[in-house]
């Protein structure tokens, strides 16, 4: 992978049909960390075969932002596929993964970045525990969510309640002893923490915000991604018992 040592931190947006979010996301996370006079960073989009007019907003971006970067991902592109070429051609010593839907909150990006600066392996949000915050999650999706996290937790002994919450932060040479990885959708957003837990990294837990998406179109699809989401946990379960 590459390493700019001028760039600490790379924020990871993976967009799939996402004009109406996409901007207003890179636009909050450029004005936070210009307030902080942060300059550090990149924010790399990867538009995953987008057939609105994602891909135009982006040229935009790169325009009026000097830290955009934008990649495409190859067809059939896929959630994880294009998480994976954006850590491959990211340029940060450390990584974070946000969605392009602004269900994150910029100011805990920055929170993210200031926590690895301070010299964290890994950051995991958490939207359940004293601070967070969360608004608009449908009760069925929630309930599911809090079994799931439950699972997990006693599956791999730990201490964190939201490991299925994508919005996480890890350092360079973590994500180099993740390899290979293989989720083509979001089971990637377990895989990459399952697998640097399991590997002995450490982790600082904190509280984030998160807020449904008020435009566009979900693409996560509850039953198809549980399913993924609990043989993805399985296979690192038992490859750590090897």
């Amino acid at each position: 992978m590459n390493m700019h040592p001028e760039i600490s931190f790379s924020i990871l947006i993976p967009a799939k049909n996402e004009q109406d979010s996409v901007g207003k996301t890179v636009e909050e996370i450029a004005a936070v960390f210009a307030g902080e006079n942060i300059t550090d960073y990149e924010i790399l989009v990867i538009n995953d075969n987008s057939t609105d007019c994602t891909g135009k907003i982006l040229e935009r971006l790169k325009c009026e932002f000097y830290a955009v970067r934008t990649l495409n991902n190859s067809f059939p592109g896929g959630f994880g596929s294009a998480v994976r070429k954006g850590l491959s051609l990211s340029r940060g010593n450390a990584v974070a993964l946000v969605m392009a839907d602004g269900s994150e909150r910029a100011e805990d990006v920055l929170a993210y970045y200031k926590t690895m600066k301070r010299g964290a392996e890994c950051v995991f949000g958490s939207r359940f525990i004293d601070k967070a915050e969360i608004t608009g999650y449908p009760k069925a999706k929630l309930l599911l969510n809090r079994l799931g996290n439950r699972l997990i937790s006693a599956m791999f002994d730990i201490g964190h309640n939201d490991i299925t919450n994508a919005f996480k932060a890890y350092r360079r040479d973590v994500i180099d002893t993740l390899a290979p990885l293989k989720s083509r959708g979001f089971a990637l957003s377990i895989e990459l923490p399952l697998k640097a837990i399991a590997s002995g990294h450490s982790f600082v837990t904190v509280p984030v915000a998160w807020s449904g998406r008020t435009s566009g179109r979900s693409k996560f699809k509850v039953v198809k991604v549980s399913l993924s989401y609990a043989i993805t946990a399985l296979a690192i379960r038992l490859r750590r018992n090897h």
